[in-house]
């Protein structure tokens, strides 16, 4: 059955069910979005989703590339499953699904966070390639 599901890019004519959906997967950040911010992302950036067999969102990441000076960048947030669809390999045909456009596009290389806490996703990325970066993050909350 899981493998049936497809990635897909969330395009900005989304529904309002498709912003319900990911704002359930968005409570593991505990954070929602409106209408508008959604449609702001997508209309700069890309969302991709999986869809269970009923056409509801159960697994999303977001995709930002950005050029920087030292070249073409890009970062992955937010990648989350619903847990009724976790180990069951959609995290990873999620990354996947990236580093391939990465590839395709010619990304110098793809960045993500990932909190310790979350074990399960760090060894994700830890399979794909994914090397703990030598530097250490700094963020200021505005």
């Amino acid at each position: 059955m899981e493998n049936t599901l497809a990635v897909e890019f969330l395009t900005p004519d989304v529904i309002r069910k498709d912003l319900e959906a990911i704002n359930t997967l968005l409570q593991e950040y505990k954070t929602t979005i409106t209408m508008s911010d959604l449609e702001d992302i997508l209309n700069q950036d890309r969302i991709l989703v999986i869809r269970d067999e009923k056409g509801v969102i159960v697994g999303m990441a977001g995709f930002f590339v950005y050029r920087k000076p030292t070249g073409l960048v890009g970062v992955v947030e937010d990648v989350v499953v619903s847990p009724d669809y976790r180990k069951r390999g959609l995290g990873r045909k999620l990354m996947e699904e990236i580093l391939h456009i990465a590839r395709t596009e010619k990304l110098k290389y793809v960045f993500l966070t990932s909190n310790p806490a979350r074990v399960p996703a760090r060894a994700l990325y830890r399979s794909l390639g994914f090397k703990e970066w030598e530097t250490t993050p700094f963020r200021i909350f505005l």
